[in-house]
Formats: C-alpha cells, sequence, structure tokens
C-alpha cells in the first residue's frame, strides 16, 4: 500500500510539474516601475474627484397656523399652509460651502446673511420619507456631498428651512411705502 501512495503522490507531482512547465510564463518586467506608477495613478484619482450635478429644490415652510378659534360655539381647526417650493436650483459636488449658500440665496431670492442656515435640512427626493439631515454647519455640508459623490442615480436633494429673516432696510422701505400711500390717499388723490 505504500508504494501505491508513493506512486500517485509522484504522479500527482509531476503532473503539477508538466503543467507550470508547459503553460508560457510572461515576460518579466521591473517592478519598481510598476509601483511607482500604481503610486502616481492613486494620488490622481484621489485628487481629481469627477463632479456631479445635483438637483435641488427649496421647500420654504410657512409660518405656523394660528389657534383654533370659536365661531358661534364650534371650534374651527387652523387651515394648513403648505410649504412654497422654490427651484430647482443647480449645483455641484465640487462647491465649496459658501458657494452652496451663495446659490441658495440666489434661488430663494434673499441676501446670504438672512439664510437661516441654522435651521436648514436637506433629504433625498426620493424617498419622500426619507430622514432630514442638518446643513448647518460646514461639516453637515461635506457629509450631504459625500453621500451624493456615493450615490450613482437620482441625484435630487430637498432643503427644508423656515422662511428667512426680513431685511431692516427692506422694512424702513415697506413701511416709507405705507407711509407715503396712506398719506397720498387721505388727501383723496387716489381712490
Amino acid at each position: 500500500m505504500n508504494s501505491e501512495i508513493i506512486e500517485t503522490q509522484n504522479k500527482k507531482t509531476k503532473r503539477g510539474k508538466r503543467k507550470q512547465q508547459e503553460s508560457p510564463e510572461p515576460p518579466e518586467k521591473p517592478t519598481s516601475r510598476k509601483k511607482k506608477v500604481k503610486a502616481a495613478d492613486n494620488t490622481d484619482e484621489e485628487e481629481e474627484k469627477p463632479s456631479k450635478q445635483v438637483t435641488a429644490y427649496i421647500h420654504v415652510s410657512a409660518p405656523a397656523a394660528l389657534p383654533s378659534t370659536n365661531v358661534r360655539g364650534r371650534r374651527t381647526a387652523p387651515k394648513p399652509t403648505a410649504a412654497a417650493v422654490k427651484g430647482p436650483f443647480f449645483f455641484q459636488t465640487t462647491d465649496s460651502f459658501a458657494s452652496f449658500k451663495r446659490t441658495v440665496a440666489t434661488a430663494l431670492p434673499c441676501k446670504v446673511k438672512l439664510l437661516p442656515i441654522d435651521k436648514m435640512q436637506w433629504a433625498y427626493e426620493k424617498p419622500k420619507n426619507a430622514t432630514r439631515k442638518p446643513i448647518s454647519t460646514e461639516d453637515g455640508f461635506k457629509a450631504m456631498v459625500l453621500s451624493l459623490e456615493e450615490r450613482k442615480k437620482d441625484l435630487v436633494v430637498v432643503l427644508s428651512m423656515p422662511p428667512p429673516k426680513a431685511d431692516d432696510v427692506v422694512r424702513f422701505l415697506d413701511e416709507q411705502i405705507m407711509i407715503y400711500s396712506c398719506t397720498y390717499n387721505r388727501c383723496g388723490m387716489m381712490d
């Protein structure tokens, strides 16, 4: 029995050697050059990420509804107010946070300093019940961009925020116009 086992082992090694001898080996290339080329390719990939265009919509929540009132002994429920939808607008995944804020302000339209950045949130358009994530800081923006870069399709996000703050200059001008129009009305010049 031992001789049979030895013979089968010899046959296996001979076959293995034959297969190795029969298969042609590729010509050797300098290994140091391959490593240098691969290292150079990896740094290029990390530095130059392809920019993706993202579509964004802004949902500006309406002010809180007035509390229910009593009318002739009946309680009336407040009417639900729909959010105003602005957009679409487009931005690139390579944009900075400051550039993104300017783009949002242009889409609303308002000034960048009046944006409620601390209350701004984002979510993907699909699914509708996606959790909203904060985008109030540079880190929140980076998290959104990283998530968008990993995604291959449906690069559509929805930004949710309360209405922008009123500008003092606009408020002043509105008051002046109202004063002027009231004065003009009292004189009987206007119907």
